[in-house]
């Protein structure tokens, strides 16, 4: 099974969002009576070798929604030092994304409810309330989601507004996976893949991707576990290409029980980890996973969310992944489908019923260089060239302490995939043992 975009669709559709998310729509909506909105930042001067992830990018804290997009239309280009940033952040030398936001942290449930993935008609439009666990995606023209996977799920993504160029592996190519930094779900590539599209050769140890650019009005279907690495991108300096907006979903698959119980395993040790200082908190998990190992109590409370999961059969496996006592990750709660509809649309149905729509796009494998090439013709990739990490850096900050280096070392192959598969195994092996 392989990703494929359909062109055009959601206009053809006249998906809601497609007509109603003009700039005054999105300023009169977005953020109405939220509060302040916190968005990461990101040097265009990339640097190779470098991955920016969420805990390590430059934060600041806008007082409203609309002061936001203020700055990333370019009306306000400079942002000053603050207690959220130390440094000038200029719109010209800076991208900004507010990222992965659930759509009722943006808007209210009216508004919410305009994404109604029912009208695509690529399930029964009897399921009520299906904008509900839906993601917002906003950002300026080079900010990026490094390149991972996602456990749980197959992934729907809808372009609305602006260019994002993707990059996807199918699931058993090689990028050095790692679960560092730690997102429930979320498995990370330890290879700077934005920096190899800036390479003309590219590295030849590195498998071509399959490349695809989505654009306005554009759905993107991403099959479970495949990797991608995501970034917002501008055909030129239209406002269209100054904001790149999407929205997407995740839905469950037959395989999410199972993930589901290696995800909580590995919670597990995370934070007993974290509980003996083996781990930093800061360095080594996502902000946005960061609050549920705070308090350092927990162990209690997910042990019994272990054993609650790997005690879990099949058909109780919708109201395992929405476990109200789980932490938010990548999944899907259609709580208002019956057994017989489940069955109906999942990731074998949707492929089968989409691949050959008349809008359906294949998507084709690209060369690096061919990559580097096609970066040229786009604004917003990078403006400056990259730059190799400084050999005059302070030195300290290059040592390794060896016992640091071994114990994560040790913990990236504890929690690899095929590690977890087998403690998963032994797990429920043990318990289903009859003496």
């Amino acid at each position: 099974m392989q990703p494929f975009i359909l062109r055009g669709f959601l206009k053809e559709k006249q998906w809601p969002p497609m007509e109603l998310w003009t700039e005054k729509y999105i300023r009169g909506n977005f953020g109405k009576n939220k509060g302040p909105v916190i968005v990461r930042f990101g040097s265009r001067e990339h640097v190779n070798g470098e991955i920016l992830h969420d805990h390590k990018s430059i934060r600041h804290q806008f007082e409203s929604f609309s002061e936001m997009l203020d700055w990333m239309l370019g009306e306000q280009k400079l942002i000053s030092p603050n207690s959220s940033t130390e440094l000038n952040i200029n719109s010209l030398t800076h991208w900004a994304y507010l990222d992965y936001r659930d759509i009722l942290e943006l808007l209210d449930e009216e508004n919410a409810s305009f994404v109604d993935w029912s009208k695509l008609n690529i399930f029964p439009s009897n399921i009520k309330n299906n904008w509900k666990d839906s993601t917002i995606w906003i950002g300026t023209p080079g900010s990026y989601t490094p390149c991972h996977y996602d456990t749980y799920g197959f992934n729907l993504h809808a372009q609305i507004c602006g260019y994002k160029r993707w990059l996807l592996f199918p699931p058993k190519t090689d990028l050095n996976a790692t679960r560092f930094p730690y997102e429930e779900s979320s498995v990370f590539s330890s290879i700077d893949i934005i920096g190899q599209t800036m390479k003309k050769e590219g590295n030849k140890n590195i498998p071509s991707p399959f490349f695809v650019i989505c654009e306005p009005g554009d759905l993107l279907f991403i099959p479970q576990k495949w990797w991608h690495s995501v970034q917002n991108i501008g055909k030129n300096k239209e406002i269209n290409n100054k904001l790149c907006i999407s929205v997407n979903k995740w839905f469950p698959t037959d395989n999410d029980l199972i993930e589901s119980k290696k995800e909580a395993l590995l919670k597990f040790m995370m934070s007993l980890n974290l509980n003996f200082g083996l781990l930093n908190l800061s360095e080594h998990i996502c902000l946005t996973e960061q609050n549920s190992f705070e308090n350092k109590n927990n162990l209690d409370e997910l042990a019994f969310l272990v054993n609650e999961r790997l005690n879990e059969e099949e058909e109780e496996n919708e109201e395992l992944i929405n476990n109200k006592d789980s932490p938010e990750s990548k999944r899907s709660k259609l709580d208002e489908l019956i057994n017989e509809e489940k069955l109906k649309f999942n990731e074998e149905y949707f492929y089968n019923n989409f691949l050959n729509n008349p809008l359906t796009e294949k998507i084709q494998i690209m060369e690096w260089n061919e990559i580097y090439r096609k970066g040229k013709d786009f604004y917003g990739t990078f403006l400056s060239k990259s730059k190799e990490i400084s050999k005059n850096k302070n030195i300290k900050e290059n040592i390794i302490n060896p016992t640091d280096k071994l114990k994560i070392e040790l913990f990236e192959a504890i929690s690899s995939p095929k590690v977890l598969d087998i403690l998963l195994n032994v797990f429920i092996s043990r318990r289903n043992q009859k003496y």
